[in-house]
């Protein structure tokens, strides 16, 4: 009988008697599919030719794999269901509303198709190509501007004596000529937030941020030192003391520039998204323990300069784009509310890495670190996970790990045929069992084979 429909139909379609004849009875002129349909192009044409139907030309392709990107139906309805995601517009769904939410544009995915082309070869595209794509493309309407993640506060003590530029004119797209870019004003106020990211209590000869009793240069501003530095009884950096001045004693401008915002500055939530798995090739067999639970962090007090506004004071509305300098590309999330003024912002894709120059060097946060560790442990565990699999003989797969004590029987091959409790086991989740089975035997075969 019919998986779904039992017994109830004496016969039922299938995907090789509808496909064709649907195609033909609609005057489709290509049938393009992928290459795993090849084999049924023969049952495609040898019914069409007894029915004596229209044959539409059909045409076979590799599918689209990204890396770290899964294309399933089936695994990100799942991914839907378990509240991994949010729904079908989640800005790490690889859907139409999904790229659109994170902020990619319809002419960024074009040229994206148009670059990578059409082919029959196997291929595994990597996701930095789609990025790198959209960066180019937003480039000349992604509106410069200077914001911090995680916003650490800087009190000047000498901010009314201090003999320094106070407010300049800054390029909303400084890789325009010189004169035909718009402008926006950066002012300096007497507290301004920066980046826990460039601040260390302990510094280093590598380190090219701000640390106790070291001069930094600030962002379109003159320089600072940090003079004290005061923290919460866990150790917290709460409030930072500094001077100003337009050069250090030494007349030499540091080689560390760092972003700030000034203390009339935006408060945002900031929507980071990373890679959805921690590997760029996903295994069918182990993809959910694959998964990076810190594709998407969320920031909620994060800081923009003032500048983000419109002309009339309010919000950006709704998919417009930024370029945070040395952070990366953010557009304007649905969740925003631009009369109530609540900002949410989705960061699209990260800077394009490159070797830090004298004059920038950003670096990582101690939480950015920790995910980097994080990452690589799981990419140990999957390893040696994989070599385990390897070494496990096929039928002992369903009497070890997380499946003892759910089966008492098991034909032949080792694939269980009755539950715990002696009930025989439905056809379907038989088959799915054998599909586990084939997974494993090719994973041991060709373990044994490298042996």
């Amino acid at each position: 009988g019919h998986p779904h429909i039992g017994d109830e139909w004496c016969i039922y379609p299938t995907y090789d008697f509808t496909h064709c004849v649907q195609d033909a009875l609609e005057d489709i002129d290509f049938s393009i599919c992928t290459l795993e349909f090849e084999t049924r192009r023969e049952s495609y044409y040898w019914l069409l030719h007894h029915l004596n139907l229209f044959k539409p030309m059909v045409y076979e392709m590799s599918r689209l794999n990204i890396s770290y990107v899964v294309l399933s139906k089936r695994k990100l309805l799942k991914l839907i269901n378990t509240g991994f995601f949010h729904g079908w517009d989640d800005p790490r769904m690889p859907t139409i509303s999904g790229l659109r939410r994170r902020g990619y544009t319809a002419s960024a995915l074009n040229r994206f198709c148009e670059d990578i082309g059409v082919t029959r070869n196997e291929n595994l595209i990597e996701y930095d190509r789609l990025q790198e794509i959209f960066r180019q493309d937003i480039d000349d309407t992604a509106k410069r501007c200077m914001a911090v993640l995680r916003p650490i506060k800087v009190t000047f003590t000498n901010f009314d004596d201090a003999t320094v530029p106070k407010s300049r004119e800054v390029a909303d797209f400084p890789q325009k000529p010189e004169g035909e870019s718009p402008t926006h004003t950066v002012n300096l106020t007497p507290t301004v937030y920066i980046d826990a990211a460039d601040f260390r209590t302990e510094d280093d000869k590598e380190y090219y941020g701000l640390a106790p009793g070291k001069w930094v240069g600030l962002r379109y501003g003159p320089c600072i030192k940090c003079e004290e530095v005061k923290t919460s009884a866990d150790g917290e950096v709460l409030e930072i003391v500094a001077t100003l001045a337009n050069l250090p004693p030494d007349e030499k401008r540091p080689k560390g520039n760092i972003q700030w915002s000034p203390e009339n500055g935006v408060t945002f939530e900031a929507r980071l998204y990373d890679h959805l798995f921690l590997v760029p090739q996903v295994d069918d067999a182990i993809w959910e323990q694959q998964l990076n639970y810190e594709s998407e962090v969320i920031i909620t007090t994060a800081m923009v300069d003032p500048s983000i506004l419109g002309a009339d004071g309010k919000l950006p509305a709704a998919q417009t784009h930024f370029q945070f300098e040395r952070i990366g590309v953010f557009v304007v999330d649905y969740d925003t509310d631009v009369e109530g003024g609540k900002l949410v912002m989705n960061r699209t894709a990260q800077l394009k890495a490159s070797k830090p120059k004298s004059v920038e060097a950003p670096q990582k946060s101690a939480a950015e670190q920790e995910k980097d560790e994080k990452r690589k442990a799981e990419q140990r565990r999957q390893t040696e996970l994989k070599k385990a699999m390897g070494n496990l003989d096929p039928k002992e797969l369903f009497k070890q790990g997380e499946h003892v004590g759910k089966y008492s029987k098991y034909d032949d091959d080792g694939i269980p045929t009755h539950d715990a409790a002696g009930e025989a086991l439905a056809k379907s989740a038989i088959k799915k069992l054998k599909k586990d089975m084939a997974k494993q035997v090719k994973t041991y075969t060709n373990a044994q084979k490298k042996k």
